[in-house]
């Protein structure tokens, strides 16, 4: 087997793992349940529609909020990877070209 056959099988098995990673590196878990206030009660403005359309709590919401953004370092891995393998077999296939056509010109 060559060297670009093999770089090519790298590439792709880089691809394969980055794609696996985005898609199934999910690192945040369950969403914390939000909590109702009663109504006239101080509340974040923000209404849960699962449970009878009732105001949220201002602690509820920050505690779903810094869970909604914070961040996925296995999904962010995986883009790189994927990125890292799609370079690495376009770099492959353009040198490939480069050095058949400067055989035929020969």
């Amino acid at each position: 087997m060559s060297g670009k056959v093999k770089l090519l099988i790298i590439g792709i098995v880089l691809v394969l793992v980055g794609g696996l990673a985005v898609g199934f590196g999910d690192t945040k878990g369950e969403p914390p349940q939000l909590e109702c206030v009663e109504e006239g009660m101080p509340s974040s403005g923000f209404i849960d529609y699962d449970q009878d359309d009732c105001p949220v709590s201002m602690e509820s919401w920050n505690e779903y909020s810094q869970w909604r953004t914070q961040p996925q370092p296995i999904r962010v891995a995986g883009l790189l990877t994927g990125l890292a393998g799609v370079g690495l077999a376009i770099g492959v296939g353009v040198t490939a070209l480069v050095q058949q056509n400067r055989k035929e010109s020969h």
